[in-house]
C-alpha cells in the first residue's frame, strides 16, 4: 500500500513538473511574440522618441544622463565629447516599451548592446545582450525572459568568434578576464530602474 502512495506521488509530481514546464514555454512563446511585435514597431518608428545618454567622465561612480531634443543633436554634442552609455527609447502610448543601449568604454577593447523589452506596466518581459570584445576575439550573446513578477524564466547564452562569426567555445582565460563584463548589465527589471528613468516622463 505504502508503495503504490510513493508511486502515485512520484507520477503526481512528473506530471506537475511536465505542466510547469509547458506552461513556462507557453509564457516565453508570448513573450517572444511581444518581443517581435516592438521590433516590427521599432522597425517603423526608425527614429527612437528619445535619445540619451550618460555624460559624465568615464568610470564615474554618479552617472549624468541628458536627454536630446534629436539622434543630430546628440551627434554635435558627440562631435566634441565622447559618450560610453547611451540609449534610444520608444514609447507606445506614453509608456517606454523598448530601449536599446550601447556600452563602451575609451578602449575600444569591448562593447555591450542591449536591447530591453517592456510591458505597459514597465516591467521587463525580456533582455537581449550582446558583448562583442576583443578578448579572446568573442561575441557573448545572452537572452533573459522574465515574467510579471520579475522571475526568471529562462537564461540562454551563446559564445562565438569576433572575426567569423561561427559558434566558439571560449577558453578559461578569456572568461575569467571578461567575467565582469558578462555578468554584468543584462537588464534593468523594470524601467524605474533604468539609469535615466527620472529622464522619461512615463504617465
Amino acid at each position: 500500500m505504502i508503495r503504490h502512495i510513493a508511486i502515485i506521488l512520484i507520477i503526481a509530481a512528473s506530471c506537475g513538473a511536465i505542466v510547469g514546464q509547458a506552461s513556462t514555454r507557453a509564457q516565453i512563446k508570448r513573450i517572444d511574440d511581444y518581443a517581435r511585435t516592438l521590433d516590427n514597431y521599432a522597425r517603423r518608428n526608425k527614429n527612437s522618441n528619445l535619445v540619451l545618454a550618460d555624460i559624465s567622465d568615464y568610470g564615474q561612480e554618479k552617472p549624468k544622463w541628458r536627454k536630446f531634443a534629436s539622434s543630430k543633436q546628440f551627434e554635435e554634442f558627440r562631435e566634441a565629447t565622447e559618450v560610453y552609455e547611451i540609449a534610444n527609447v520608444w514609447l507606445r502610448n506614453g509608456k517606454c516599451v523598448l530601449s536599446v543601449m550601447t556600452l563602451s568604454s575609451p578602449s575600444g577593447d569591448w562593447a555591450k548592446y542591449l536591447t530591453l523589452y517592456f510591458r505597459p506596466d514597465g516591467t521587463l518581459a525580456k533582455s537581449g545582450s550582446e558583448l562583442r570584445t576583443f578578448y579572446g576575439d568573442l561575441v557573448v550573446r545572452q537572452q533573459f525572459h522574465f515574467d510579471s513578477k520579475g522571475r526568471l524564466l529562462r537564461r540562454t547564452r551563446d559564445y562565438f568568434d569576433l572575426v567569423t562569426g561561427k559558434p566558439k567555445k571560449p577558453e578559461g582565460d578569456d572568461l575569467r578576464v571578461q567575467e565582469g563584463l558578462v555578468e554584468q548589465g543584462n537588464y534593468y527589471i523594470s524601467t524605474k530602474s533604468l539609469p535615466f528613468s527620472h529622464l522619461l516622463k512615463l504617465r
